[in-house]
């Protein structure tokens, strides 16, 4: 006897399905994807923090130093006034993360570290010039040349860290920067 199947029943015998390996295996292979895509988002996002963080301080810190930069070019020789001696036009004090000057208008200048930000002093009023999100860790100057017979100059020298970033501590940056600004006034 020939045995023989109808197209039906051939149809029917085709169709076999997935096995539960096959399943697993294939989830395994969708998870991982996943988690690898989002793993690689996550570290996107951590650099982009990180890089708007390090140009934050990097801007506020520019500020400070063209601020400081313009009026330390321009100070004046003092005659005794704010702090500086006769015939000298800058003035380190308390140990050295302090500088008096007399400005281009005759108004007396103190360039401090007040607590983690750095403060100036103008005459009667003062502020500060770094923002909150910004913590000067460091700041010395240091004064060549005191009096107007030779160019003066002074070197500040400033650690600067961001406090937090999006309310978190995890992306900070820090920047050590170093300059000489020379004054231009001299005899």
């Amino acid at each position: 006897m020939i045995y023989s199947y109808s197209k039906q029943q051939a149809c029917l015998s085709d169709r076999q399905g997935y096995t539960l390996l096959e399943i697993v295996v294939g989830l395994a292979v969708f998870a991982i994807l996943v988690l690898s895509s989002s793993m690689i988002f996550q570290q996107i996002i951590k650099g982009q923090r990180m890089a708007i963080s390090g140009h934050n301080t990097q801007e506020s810190l520019r500020y400070a130093m063209e601020v400081m930069a313009k009026e330390i070019r321009n100070a004046q020789i003092s005659g005794g006034e704010c702090g500086v001696q006769n015939k000298k036009i800058f003035k380190e004090g308390s140990g050295s993360n302090q500088l008096n000057f007399k400005n281009q208008y005759g108004e007396c200048v103190v360039y401090e570290q007040d607590g983690n930000r750095l403060k100036i002093t103008r005459g009667a009023s003062s502020g500060y010039i770094t923002p909150t999100n910004i913590a000067v860790s460091s700041l010395n100057f240091i004064v060549q040349n005191r009096d107007a017979s030779n160019q003066a100059s002074v070197t500040i020298n400033m650690e600067v860290n961001s406090t937090k970033f999006g309310g978190q501590d995890l992306y900070k940056s820090q920047i050590d920067i170093q300059t000489t600004i020379s004054s231009r006034y001299y005899e």
